[in-house]
Formats: structure tokens, C-alpha cells, sequence
């Protein structure tokens, strides 16, 4: 029975991870992401590693479930998506950096909704 237990332990351990709904396979420097939101449900939805925009898109509008209204795609970079208590909202796209897609969201969100504390509520970057 260990012998067993541990045969399985180790086939699983050598089983080929597969991409997940939220990342796919890209060839740098061709790797896209997206992210899907729905200022008016909160509902949002990401993907990251894609290899084309149109499929970033599709990824992000389907993790979203449909419910998805707005999308940003970027490439090669980051994103992030934050709101505000009073249902604002602000993002970003193209960034270098996981802090500066994060900061220029936040920056966006504060903007139009001051006072609101405005938080990360998504964020996503591609392997480059």
C-alpha cells in the first residue's frame, strides 16, 4: 500500500502542469494580458501570458462570466484595476512593473474619487 501511495505521489509530481484559465502559453516578446471589468457589479476577470491580444481578451472576458463591459490589453507589461467605496473606480495598463501599474491605478481611481479609499482589487503581468 506505501509503495502504491508513493508511485502515485510521484506520478503526480512528474504530471505536466497545465496552463490554467487565468494563463496560457506566449513566446516573448509577443505575450499579452488583459484585464475585464464591470464598474457597476465589481465583477472583474484577468489573463496574462496569451499569445495574441484578441485571445487576452477573450480569456479576461471569460473569466469575468460575461459580465464583463470594459477591457484594457497590454503587452509585455502590467496592469491593475482598482475601486473606490462609492463605486468609482481607476486603471492602468502598459506599466513596467506590478508597483507601477498598482500606483497609476490607484492614482486614476483617487482622481475622480477622492476621499473614496481606492484599493487594488485586480492586477496582472505578463512573463516578458
Amino acid at each position: 500500500m506505501k509503495r502504491l501511495l508513493a508511485l502515485c505521489l510521484l506520478g503526480l509530481a512528474l504530471a505536466p502542469v497545465t496552463a490554467t484559465s487565468a494563463s496560457a502559453n506566449c513566446r516573448v516578446p509577443n505575450c499579452w494580458a488583459s484585464i475585464a471589468v464591470n464598474p457597476t457589479t465589481r465583477a472583474w476577470g484577468y489573463v496574462y501570458n496569451h499569445p495574441t491580444a484578441a485571445s487576452a481578451r477573450r480569456g479576461a472576458l471569460a473569466q469575468c462570466r460575461g459580465n464583463c463591459s470594459r477591457v484594457t490589453t497590454f503587452r509585455n507589461s502590467c496592469g491593475a484595476y482598482a475601486v473606490a467605496n462609492n463605486g468609482g473606480w481607476g486603471w492602468s495598463s502598459r506599466y513596467a512593473n506590478r508597483a507601477g501599474a498598482q500606483a497609476r491605478a490607484l492614482q486614476e481611481c483617487n482622481k475622480f474619487n477622492p476621499g473614496q479609499g481606492c484599493r487594488i482589487r485586480v492586477w496582472a503581468c505578463t512573463s516578458r
